[in-house]
């Protein structure tokens, strides 16, 4: 499942548009401050989470997707290496997270800062 365009909105500075959705929603923000032509350069602003997928295991992860847009956002610790490597787990961290953590959003404003412009990708095909 992915992401369709629904809506082309006026260019705004990615920080803002998240400031405007900060405690109002959960939100994650992948932001690019990048102005290069070859590079960079293009933010994602995703809210409503729709599932959350933690853990420990290797197998426990979401299958990957062929898509040009991002579906799962979130992180993959540096536990997660003991999946690939025999060596000891070492001391607790003082934050008890799981080792990977990522969550899948209904709705996705990407913008570039090449085109000034944002996309709002709502629902999924």
């Amino acid at each position: 499942m992915s992401f369709r365009c629904i809506a082309t909105h006026d260019w705004r500075e990615p920080l803002a548009l998240a400031g405007e959705h900060a405690g109002r929603a959960e939100l994650a923000l992948l932001y690019s401050g990048r102005r290069e032509r070859h590079s960079g350069g293009t933010s994602f602003l995703f809210l409503e989470p729709a599932t959350q997928v933690a853990g420990s295991r290797w197998d426990a992860l979401p299958a990957c997707t062929q898509s040009e847009l991002p579906e799962w956002v979130g992180y993959l610790g540096y536990g997660m290496r003991l999946g690939l490597e025999r060596y000891a787990r070492g001391a607790p961290s003082p934050i008890d997270l799981p080792d990977f953590w990522l969550t899948k959003y209904q709705r996705l404003f990407r913008s570039t800062t090449r085109r000034r412009k944002w996309k709002n990708s709502c629902g999924r095909k």
